[in-house]
């Protein structure tokens, strides 16, 4: 029987309480994943009595009919890439997070992160491309300054290479643009 759960995949059991993972884990292999539901499902409760929109965010990322979905997909044309740059390396997906060979998630990952050709990226993308036609884009996208919010967000991330970000607009984003809906740059966060 295979041990290492990145070969041959995994077998998650839903139960109900905790009591009987010791039990679980003692008469299966490391493969079975034991998730006691009643805790996740109490917490997560909890946590939209407080923030109520959680629910609709929930829902709305989970769910397969939207056109837009969560995905944790190896890209290894990315390897060496920082994490920063991942951002710009696709027109219609945010990059959320990574993760590392093993097994360890990490979102929000830091900009000075270079990403490892064993990780795995999250990604929130679109669920009309099939994973294996699902590709980043040859180069970073330009990014246009769009004023104050730019300078802001710019510095936030820190020092960028030259590829990455710049202050001119290129080919490439134009055509960003235009699947977007048209040439005009997004709206800045005090508009909306």
């Amino acid at each position: 029987m295979c041990d290492n759960p990145r070969e041959g995949g995994q077998v998650v059991v839903q139960m109900s309480t905790s009591n009987a993972i010791p039990i679980l884990r003692y008469a299966c292999s490391s493969r079975v994943v034991p998730l006691p539901t009643a805790r996740l499902n109490a917490r997560r409760v909890a946590k939209m009595v407080k923030s109520p929109f959680i629910a609709a965010v929930s829902k709305q990322i989970m769910d397969f009919s939207n056109k837009s979905n969560l995905y944790v997909q190896q890209v290894p044309e990315l390897a060496g890439t920082s994490f920063q740059e991942c951002a710009f390396r696709f027109s219609d997906t945010i990059v959320l997070g990574c993760i590392h060979e093993d097994g360890s998630c990490v979102l929000n990952t830091s900009p000075d992160y270079t990403v490892q050709a064993e990780d795995q990226l999250v990604l929130l993308r679109p669920t009309t491309v099939a994973s294996d036609q699902f590709h980043p884009l040859p180069t970073a996208l330009e990014v246009e300054d769009q004023g104050p919010w730019f300078t802001r967000f710019q510095s936030r991330l820190g020092p960028a290479k030259p590829s990455s970000l710049s202050s001119s607009a290129s080919h490439t984003s134009g055509q960003a643009q235009s699947k977007a809906g048209g040439n005009s740059p997004p709206p800045s966060p005090s508009s909306m």
